[in-house]
């Protein structure tokens, strides 16, 4: 299902949704205060739910007030389970994404232009109890990993605000969380989610990450807390309380791998594919389950 606007008021509930060479279904362009709830979305080609704030060259406000609420989305085979791109105010609540495949995450939130200009994210985007389990893989075209929760940063930095809460992130095949696309992302917002199992618990990819971190814990990391290697001033500035010990050693292990832990920077003749915390980069493309990790 595929929606060009500007309208308001679409409620789209128990709908069914298998096997599509494209989106499942698609808020296209200034589509407000609309939904879609206890919907399954299953086997799709490109995302299985997706909001997407282009302008198309017109005047755009982009989406506005729309949710997606209790919807299932298994196992889209090219793409990311739902995706938020730009927009003001809209949300992600009570879903349960699953299985992607390949060149996605879980849930995306991304600010990119594709062709069109993408209107920039404004207000509060909510992802709040949500599941999202066995996601998170590997891509190419710019992105080469995925987060089972994802912010893209590619066309400029992201500075709206994002809560995060009571959402669940299992078996990741990646990290967890992650902040991809080069630009800042500041004003995240998280409280009590939780991690069970992953190669990391974030991996931070942009060179500024700013926001807080209350109750978030994590188990089952195969690798570490965080990554945090792939440039020379990348900064994540997450505030986590001291009562949540969990929460604070993954911060904690963003300060410990810093730039000057990197081998290419410590010592010209240290082994290049090496990460300090040993996932392997551009010279040993085996990696952890088959996936390729670029730390160099």
């Amino acid at each position: 299902m595929w929606f060009d606007g500007p309208f308001s008021g679409l409620t789209i509930s128990n709908a069914r949704i298998d096997s599509t060479l494209a989106d499942g279904i698609n808020f296209h362009r200034d589509i407000t205060n609309s939904s879609v709830t206890q919907s399954l979305i299953r086997g799709t080609g490109d995302d299985g739910l997706a909001m997407w704030s282009a302008s198309d060259n017109v005047p755009a406000t982009g989406d506005s007030s729309d949710s997606f609420d209790h919807d299932t989305v298994q196992s889209p085979y090219l793409a990311n389970g739902i995706a938020i791109y730009g927009g003001n105010g809209n949300s992600a609540t009570n879903d349960v994404v699953t299985g992607s495949q390949y060149r996605g995450g879980g849930i995306m939130l991304d600010y990119e232009n594709f062709g069109n200009t993408t209107v920039p994210f404004a207000g509060t985007t909510t992802i709040s109890n949500d599941t999202i389990n066995y996601t998170a893989g590997f891509g190419d075209q710019g992105i080469q990993q995925f987060g089972a929760l994802m912010f893209w940063a590619d066309s400029a930095s992201i500075s709206a605000p994002f809560t995060v809460s009571g959402d669940e992130i299992d078996n990741s095949q990646y990290a967890a969380i992650s902040f991809d696309g080069g630009n800042p992302i500041s004003t995240v917002a998280m409280n009590g989610v939780n991690i069970s199992g992953a190669e990391f618990a974030f991996s931070n990819k942009v060179n500024t990450i700013t926001g807080s971190a209350s109750n978030v814990t994590a188990g089952g990391l195969t690798v570490g807390g965080m990554e945090s290697c792939e440039s020379k001033s990348h900064t994540t500035n997450l505030r986590f309380p001291d009562r949540d010990a969990d929460a604070k050693s993954h911060a904690n292990s963003a300060a410990a791998h810093t730039d000057a832990n990197h081998p290419s920077d410590a010592d010209p003749d240290a082994d290049a594919s090496v990460c300090p915390h040993g996932h392997p980069g551009d010279g040993d493309q085996r990696g952890r389950r088959g996936l390729r990790h670029l730390c160099g």
